[in-house]
């Protein structure tokens, strides 16, 4: 069982869809992922072999995406301290305020 204590809770919900199969194991998620420190060489090769496109590499933190099937496997890794999911992000006009408010 995937150490689900490293996922935050966007990367718990995926993975109970998935396991109730209300998810398809071929979506990719982008992820963001923090290291016990910098990546080294053999680490970034292992998340690369559990499917992993990795991005983005600044010492001990990473950007990747990840089929959600293989995002399990990819969290039980001791050199992972957590990882979380990105969010789309969505401008809301209607709630907006302040001295920008009315920049379109």
């Amino acid at each position: 069982m995937a150490k689900t204590e490293k996922l935050d809770a966007p990367g718990r919900h995926l993975l109970s869809r998935l396991a109730e199969g209300d998810a398809d194991v071929e979506t990719e998620v982008a992820i963001f992922v923090r290291g016990r420190s910098a990546f080294s060489g053999t680490q970034l090769a292992a998340l690369r072999d559990e499917g992993a496109d990795v991005r983005t590499v600044a010492g001990d933190v990473l950007t990747a995406t990840v089929k959600l099937a293989s995002l399990p496997t990819l969290v039980e890794h001791d050199f992972v301290t957590q990882v979380q999911v990105s969010q789309a992000l969505e401008y809301d006009a209607d709630r907006q305020s302040g001295p920008y408010s009315d920049i379109e």
